[in-house]
């Protein structure tokens, strides 16, 4: 009989050895998944930024073609049209028009590109 308590003894002894284990296990699999999540949050937050930065980048690159644009409409009013200043204002004022139309469908396709 003395045998079989010792088997026994054993036998529980490797139970609980085995529950400390499962627990240790599951501890590490609860931080694998709370560092599975901050890394998917990580990738998210990077392809935001890099998303932001390619529009910036584009937004910045049509800033300055418009920007461009506008100094050569208004080399162009302020040399070509040498009349009286009601009428280079005028002009001016019909060339902004213009531009500022061009510039906003050239953001609204550049948003609707993304």
């Amino acid at each position: 009989q003395g045998d079989m308590t010792t088997k026994l003894d054993a036998m529980r002894l490797k139970l609980a050895s085995m529950r400390i284990a499962r627990q240790i296990l599951l501890l590490r699999l609860r931080e694998l998944d709370k560092k599975i999540s901050e890394l998917e949050e990580h990738i998210k937050e990077y392809e935001k930024v890099t998303e932001e930065a390619r529009r910036d980048q584009k937004f910045s690159e049509l800033i300055q073609r418009l920007n461009a644009i506008i100094r050569e409409c208004n080399y162009e009013f302020t040399c070509s049209w040498d009349h009286s200043a009601g009428v280079r204002m005028e002009l001016e004022e019909i060339g902004f028009a213009i531009t500022r139309e061009w510039m906003l469908r050239q953001i609204e396709r550049l948003l609707t590109w993304g």
